[in-house]
């Protein structure tokens, strides 16, 4: 079991990373539940026209359209 003894270089880092991550979570204020559904609602209205589920792909542009037929024959 001397394997288990030994620490892999990347749990420091994984550990410092979650630390500055709830260090920053912890230091902002708190955001009521209200104000954040009206700004994810404004950014969604803001970003409405950039949305391709929303205003369609242009048949050009879509990689999912469906084949052509061979005009070969």
């Amino acid at each position: 079991m001397e394997f288990l003894k030994v620490k892999p270089p990347w749990v420091d880092y994984f550990k410092e990373t979650v630390s500055i991550i709830c260090q920053r979570y912890t230091a902002d204020t708190p955001v009521r539940v209200s104000q954040a559904a009206a700004d994810l609602k404004n950014f969604c209205m803001q970003n409405a026209s950039k949305d391709p589920l929303l205003m369609g792909v242009p048949s050009s542009d879509n990689p999912f359209r469906p084949p052509k037929s061979c005009s070969l024959f």
